[in-house]
């Protein structure tokens, strides 16, 4: 809704699961692709408990609305694997991790109450076993020296 976003601030307030509420950050790109979306796409907001994203008869977007969304974009983009919004926020999480972001990080930015399920993120890969190996690993430090 309108008044759950302050543009100034870049901040959103969300109810989540079990009508928890909680605070998201945005961007500044994501801040001037809403001021683009409300000054060329959207309808005049009549009040400021109106949804913030609406359909073409301004009627607030549902869950499934949002997935046939997605759906379009990953068959205009020539996506092979499904995507969803569930996989879209897990990518987002386990990018954060993976780039080094801390997991109480991730898990305030994810909304989760407990760390264990922001910890079902975190995948070690291959990759990151061998850079670890090659570039950190005590043993390598100790034979440079």
């Amino acid at each position: 809704r309108f008044k759950d976003i302050n543009m100034q601030e870049k901040t959103v307030r969300i109810q989540g699961k079990g009508n928890k509420e909680r605070m998201v950050l945005f961007g500044q790109k994501a801040k001037n692709k809403i001021q683009e979306y409300l000054l060329k796409e959207r309808l005049p907001v009549e009040h400021h408990d109106q949804a913030l994203f609406v359909n073409n008869r301004n009627q607030k977007l549902t869950t499934r609305s949002i997935q046939r969304i997605i759906e379009m974009f990953r068959t205009f983009l020539k996506i092979d694997k499904q995507l969803t919004p569930h996989k879209i926020r897990h990518s987002f999480a386990t990018h954060l991790l993976n780039q080094g972001t801390d997991l109480r990080v991730v898990q305030e930015l994810l909304g989760h109450k407990t760390i264990a399920s922001t910890e079902k993120y975190t995948h070690v890969s291959l990759d990151d076993l061998t850079r670890m190996c090659n570039d950190i690993h005590p043993v390598k430090r100790m034979l440079k020296k």
